[in-house]
């Protein structure tokens, strides 16, 4: 169904009580929900309690919610902020699992990075380790879920420059960090021989 129809098409006719609309956002977008919680709770079963939940209380409130122009962003921000209120009822401060969003960055959004230079899966995963929670967070939403820069925007909830500029920060310290392990690497090659 989701095929066939645009988001807000789909929405609308899932606010109007349409049970096969529900399931269609369900399925098309679960699967996407649990990995980016994953990326903010570390514990799956959490992070599949509050997508049920989550779901629970949209169908709930179906009559009530308001017009949207993108399901995928309403449901990753609306799980962002239920995981977030579970972090701090349990007092923890994971915020990112580094490890997990280093290997996925790693694996899926820098393979022409490592391709065209020659880095080494574990020289990207120890420079994304250096960056803030924040400039992770940044760099897995711009280029793993694709989201534009006035999205981060609102996701992040701050204005439009300071998203464009957490991100070029970003960049700019992972390149510096990248050669920096390129750099070391020669020296030690260097020594070797």
């Amino acid at each position: 169904m989701h095929l066939e129809k645009s988001d807000e098409e789909l929405w609308a006719s899932f606010k109007k009580g349409n049970f096969e609309a529900f399931s269609s956002i369900y399925n098309h977008y679960s699967h996407d929900m649990i990995r980016y919680g994953l990326k903010i709770q570390a514990d799956k079963q959490i992070v599949q309690d509050a997508i049920h939940d989550l779901f629970i209380e949209i169908w709930s409130a179906k009559k009530r919610l308001s017009h949207i122009k993108s399901i995928r962003f309403y449901l990753l921000k609306s799980l962002r902020y239920k995981l977030l209120a579970v972090s701090r009822k349990q007092q923890k401060d994971n915020f990112v699992e580094i490890e997990e969003i280093s290997e996925t960055l790693a694996e899926e959004n820098f393979k022409e990075l490592l391709e065209d230079q020659d880095i080494k899966i574990s020289q990207i995963k120890s420079s994304l380790k250096q960056l803030s929670t924040r400039q992770q967070e940044v760099i897995y939403l711009y280029f793993y879920l694709a989201y534009s820069i006035q999205q981060i925007a609102d996701f992040m909830e701050v204005n439009y420059q300071s998203a464009a500029n957490l991100l070029q920060r970003a960049l700019a310290a992972l390149r510096k960090l990248i050669k920096l392990h390129i750099l070391l690497f020669i020296v030690n090659l260097i020594r070797f021989f």
